[in-house]
């Protein structure tokens, strides 16, 4: 599942194999692993009712 789907918010960073340093890679991509698939207006209107 490389690139990117319409909506996610990347919630991890990327790693080299796997050890726990972060990992920048050439291309900035979401770790698929670690993506909130869903509406991102969703999620962020949840914040914005959380923060008042």
């Amino acid at each position: 599942m490389n690139g990117e789907m319409v909506g996610e918010i990347p919630v991890g960073i990327q790693t080299f194999r796997n050890e726990d340093q972060p990992y920048w890679p050439q291309f900035n991509n979401a770790t698929y692993k670690e993506v909130w698939v869903g509406n991102a207006g969703k999620w962020l209107s949840i914040v914005a009712d959380l923060i008042k």
